[in-house]
């Protein structure tokens, strides 16, 4: 019944069954890896382009916050112009007001406004122009005397586009004022015969050729007729005015070209940073199915291994099987056997008992037929013991019958209790042919006892996979709590990018509000709640004005301003040095972390690459890579992914001491291989290593001893077969150490010669 059973158990395991399973897994597995490496590669490039837009953003945003910069700067240079050129271009009284806006002149543009000079020639224009610099221009009302009348002695001036005389042709060689200043209108009337020099002494030489009405103009602002000359001091309100309106409409063009660079600059950057949130996200996207495709990779790893380790315990079930069919099988020959022999005894020996009990029976018939003569003769004794005289002879004779008699009797006695003894002998010898059987049947229930244990076994194996399957679904929770604690680190950066870009709102605002000597507090508790920017946007106007009305600025300010102008420039040279100084530094260690990346990227490439071809070699099979714990190479760190062959690791600590080592050594020679050293050290390496494993060990020693020379220490028999030399240290006294040196070669060379 036993084999029976086994060989039903043998019918009902498939040894191929798992053949199909295992190559759909396999061709799933390679479809996965390629997967993978797609997805690695897309996301490397992610990385490249998200890098790269970092740099751009940076980059952009310095940009933008030097164009900020220059805008400020610009915008103060031009309110202090303007606020310059305003006091200067004032009016006079309310009277003259009233009387403009009479005359439909509050609106008209000043001459100042309207000039544009060449540059170089403005203090020329100056000097020519400066009694009507601040002139009023009517455009085609003509100029009345009688107007001015209505205000008296107030001081004004008024400018049309009526046509003046006609001007002579100029002399040869002389250029006229009109071709380096222009202002909308002809300006012939007024400046029509003043011709230019480069400098004083031309005008010296051209002097005396000057005809009535004609004058010269150096450029450095020396005028002078055929009888006169004059010069403008530094001092005169009207020094400096059209320099200073050419470089107010100079830096209204600079600002607006800058401001409209500054804008398409910030737009170019929101795209940018828009355009890195999406790849961002993309990429996030890309991990997470990356992490997704390595969990599947590794379940398919893992239902392979158990397909794999099931289809091995089914051939090894199947040995077992077999093995156990073959014993019980010869173990059924050889009961059989005994079985036969022990029958045929038990049947010789029931044929001695029969023969026996017929030669009892026999013997028993006898007894009692000599027991009925005895009787008879006892009853012949009674009845002839009166002729006990006469028959004494035969008395003695029937006596001696009867002692003879009783001998037999004793005898044939003493034969029946040793055919009993025998007949016990014979039964307890059946007892004794029957307790094979028994033993046999309590070997068959402890091996059905031991079929229990497995059925018992198979059970908690099922466990054990159940809780395999427990804990790939805790990694898979875990996986997507990391993933949400990755979406909350990443909203924390943003927070952290948007808390420091309103620090430095602040400490600019801060600056600002330094420059003015008012501090936060102060200006909170000046400032009511209902205060708003329009309000006191009107009253800086107003303010603005009273300052402009109350005449002319000290002139003392100016050599306050020169002195503060030449603090300026020595603080402006500082600060281009340090910014250049900073720039050179940003950009040496720009370019000392793109080479630390490039470098540390191709190192980790090529120890991976190493790594993952050394750990099958040590093994015997089995796969081993590197992964970086995080995005940024300049702060990562390095994971080592080993997998033993037939083994389903998570963590480097469940490995093995052997492992352990076996592991760190395919790492240590992958580093080698990048950077060969002289010679390496291993101290006792193959310690924890059976005699299989450091045989792989010594084969890859020996391929890598053609680069790099090995010294190594140890106490392993097949390690120090490798070895050319062999150094030790023996201690023939006591005390005293000595060391011995060996060479392999020559121990060889002398052993063969000898």
């Amino acid at each position: 019944q036993r084999i029976n059973r086994l060989n039903g158990e043998k019918d009902a395991l498939d040894v191929h069954a798992f053949d199909e399973q295992i190559r759909e897994l396999d061709d799933k597995l390679e479809a996965s890896e390629q997967v993978l490496a797609v997805k690695q590669q897309q996301q490397e490039q992610q990385g490249e382009t998200i890098t790269t837009l970092r740099e751009d953003i940076e980059r952009q945003a310095q940009q933008l916050d030097e164009h900020r910069t220059a805008v400020q700067n610009l915008r103060g240079r031009l309110s202090s112009l303007e606020a310059l050129q305003q006091n200067v271009l004032s009016e006079a009284s309310e009277e003259l007001k009233h009387w403009l806006a009479r005359n439909e002149l509050s609106a008209s543009r000043r001459l100042t406004e309207m000039l544009k000079v060449e540059s170089g020639y403005e203090k020329a224009v100056e000097v020519v122009l400066s009694p009507l610099l601040e002139a009023y221009y009517s455009g085609d009302r003509a100029l009345s005397a009688s107007r001015l009348e209505e205000i008296g002695g107030q001081g004004v001036a008024l400018i049309d586009n009526s046509p003046g005389a006609m001007v002579p042709d100029s002399p040869a060689g002389w250029r006229p004022l009109t071709e380096v200043v222009h202002a909308g209108f002809d300006l012939s009337a007024l400046i029509g015969q003043v011709y230019l020099c480069e400098d004083g002494q031309e005008l010296e030489r051209r002097r005396p050729s000057l005809h009535a009405g004609q004058r010269l103009v150096s450029r450095d602002g020396l005028y002078a007729g055929a009888n006169w000359l004059l010069q403008l001091g530094d001092e005169d309100e009207h020094s400096g005015l059209i320099q200073r309106e050419q470089e107010i409409k100079q830096g209204r063009q600079e600002l607006d070209r800058i401001t409209e660079q500054a804008m398409l600059l910030k737009s170019r950057l929101d795209g940018d940073r828009e355009r890195l949130q999406r790849e961002e996200q993309q990429r996030d996207q890309a991990q997470r199915e990356l992490q997704h495709l390595q969990r599947e990779i590794s379940e398919v790893n893992g239902q392979r291994a158990q397909r794999r380790a099931r289809a091995e315990q089914v051939v090894n079930r199947l040995q077992t099987l077999e093995k156990e069919i073959g014993e019980l099988q010869e173990s059924v020959k050889e009961l059989d056997s005994d079985l036969h022999e022990t029958t045929h005894r038990r049947n010789s020996d029931l044929e001695q008992i029969n023969a026996f009990d017929q030669q009892r029976v026999e013997l028993e018939q006898q007894r009692d037929s000599l027991r009925a003569e005895l009787e008879q003769a006892r009853e012949g004794l009674h009845v002839s013991r009166d002729r006990q005289h006469q028959a004494q002879m035969r008395l003695q004779s029937l006596q001696s019958e009867t002692s003879s008699t009783r001998f037999n009797l004793e005898r044939i006695e003493q034969q029946s209790s040793q055919y009993r003894g025998r007949v016990e002998e014979l039964k307890k010898a059946i007892d004794e042919a029957h307790q094979p059987l028994q033993d046999l049947e309590q070997a068959l229930q402890q091996a059905l006892s031991s079929r229990s244990g497995i059925e018992q076994l198979n059970a908690s194996q099922d466990r054990i996979t159940g809780l395999d399957n427990e804990q790939r679904r805790h990694d898979r929770l875990r996986n997507e709590q990391q993933l949400q604690v990755d979406g909350v680190r990443s909203q924390l950066e943003q927070h952290k990018m948007q808390k420091q870009e309103l620090t430095v709102r602040r400490a600019t605002i801060e600056e600002q509000l330094d420059k003015t000597e008012y501090t936060v507090e102060e200006l909170q508790q000046q400032i009511s709640a209902e205060a708003n920017i329009g309000d006191w946007q009107q009253h800086l106007e107003n303010l603005t004005r009273r300052i402009n009305n109350l005449g002319p600025i000290n002139l003392a300010a100016i050599d306050e301003y020169q002195e503060q102008s030449e603090r300026k420039e020595y603080l402006d040279a500082q600060n281009e040095d340090l910014v250049s100084a900073l720039t050179t530094l940003e950009n040496a260690i720009k370019k000392i972390d793109k080479e630390t990346r490039d470098r540390f990227k191709e190192t980790f490439d090529h120890v991976n690459s190493r790594i993952q071809e050394r750990f099958p070699k040590l093994f015997g099979g089995g796969q081993a890579h590197l992964e970086l714990t995080e995005d940024d190479l300049l702060s990562t760190g390095v994971t080592i992914m080993a997998r033993p062959p037939g083994k389903r690791v998570t963590s480097l600590q469940l490995l093995s001491g052997g492992e352990k080592a076996l592991t760190a050594v395919a790492l240590i020679f992958a580093i080698f291989e990048l950077n060969p050293s002289p010679f390496c050290m291993l101290d006792e390496v193959d310690a924890p290593l059976d005699d299989a494993n450091v045989g792989r060990f010594c084969a890859m020693v020996e391929e890598m001893s053609e680069a790099v020379q090995f010294i190594f220490i140890t106490h392993n028999k097949i390690t120090m077969e490798l070895a050319m030399n062999l150094n030790g240290v023996t201690m023939h006294e006591p005390g005293v150490s000595r060391l011995v040196s060996v060479d392999i070669d020559e121990a060889t060379a002398l052993a063969e010669a000898g």
